[in-house]
């Protein structure tokens, strides 16, 4: 399920279940290329806060009255 939440190379990166060598080699990878990391992190706290209360409430209420 992780497809439904994660985009490649947007705000994270897939790795194949159970696939150790897959794991090792993005460990590496993300020690190697903090910059790309910094960005992914930036990209998810910007997409996180649609879900901020201040967001969701006014949003929620709409379908209360």
């Amino acid at each position: 399920m992780n497809t439904e939440i994660i985009v490649d190379g947007v705000n994270g990166y897939i790795i194949p279940p159970n696939d150790l060598e897959a794991l090792i080699k993005m460990m590496f990878w993300v020690m190697e290329n903090p910059d790309k990391i910094e960005k992914i992190g930036k990209t998810n706290r910007e997409k996180s806060r649609r879900y901020h209360i201040d967001t969701v409430w006014p949003e929620l209420m709409n379908y209360v009255i």
